[in-house]
């Protein structure tokens, strides 16, 4: 198949098969890796854009009903994937992706927006960490919105950004003018601060980096002041927060 044909339709069948194997394997990667970071409480916080904040006080039930949430949507992403790739030659070989999972919607979005530049690309996510929210808006996503957002807003959101506008959430377009209007660490202090997290001490940390105590104490510094840390503790939370580091 050459670059300029459109690539062949799967067969009704083979389509199915295509967004269930899809959905399924990228709904449970992207699960489980929000679990593993953020809590085993996402499913609740899924729920929460249908139920409101009770959600969170739910029990069993409640917590399928998030799990049934984020594989409904899963699925409609794999769905969605698959009728991109019938059009967008570039995805038409990886017609069992759906780019939900870590780095994957960034790199699709990324890739998508070089050959596509006017495309619009909705960011629908768990992760509201400043770093993923950063590097989605310069990988060329028009709006970001976590999964936590109620069904009406999701709507509107859609069709916001069909209409070529931008959306980011007050909260986190004030979360991000934070993370990229203060002084960004040096790469030397990010490698400081990841030691901190690690639990070393300034004399530890100079061993591991091959540098004097007496810089370490000067990175320590730098630190403190470009996250507006009181203490250590309080800027290693910063740090992970706005996915500067990560534990």
């Amino acid at each position: 198949m050459t670059g300029d044909s459109a690539p062949r339709p799967l067969g009704k069948r083979n389509a199915l098969l295509a967004i269930a194997v899809g959905g399924g394997v990228a709904g449970t990667l992207d699960l489980l890796q929000a679990c593993i970071l953020f809590g085993w409480n996402i499913p609740l916080a899924i729920a929460a854009g249908l139920l409101g904040r009770q959600a969170f006080h739910g029990g069993i039930a409640t917590y399928i009903l998030g799990v049934l949430l984020h594989f409904f949507i899963a699925f409609s992403f794999a769905a969605f994937y698959y009728a991109a790739s019938r059009g967008l030659g570039f995805l038409a070989e990886h017609p069992l992706v759906c780019g939900l999972f870590y780095g994957a919607g960034i790199e699709t979005v990324m890739n998508a927006h070089t050959l596509y530049p006017d495309v619009n690309f909705l960011m629908l996510t768990v992760f509201d960490d400043n770093k993923h929210i950063y590097d989605a808006i310069c990988a060329g996503a028009s709006g970001y919105l976590l999964k936590s957002a109620p069904l009406d807003e999701l709507v509107g959101v859609i069709r916001k950004v069909h209409a070529g506008r931008k959306h980011l959430p007050a909260v986190v377009a004030e979360s991000l003018a934070v993370y990229v209007g203060g002084d960004a660490l040096t790469e030397r202090e990010v490698e400081v601060l990841q030691q901190i997290a690690g639990g070393n001490r300034n004399q530890d940390i100079a061993q591991r980096l091959f540098i004097s105590e007496e810089t370490v104490k000067v990175h320590v510094k730098h630190i403190m002041e470009k996250l507006g840390a009181r203490d250590r503790t309080q800027a290693v939370a910063i740090g992970i927060r706005r996915g500067i580091i990560q534990l």
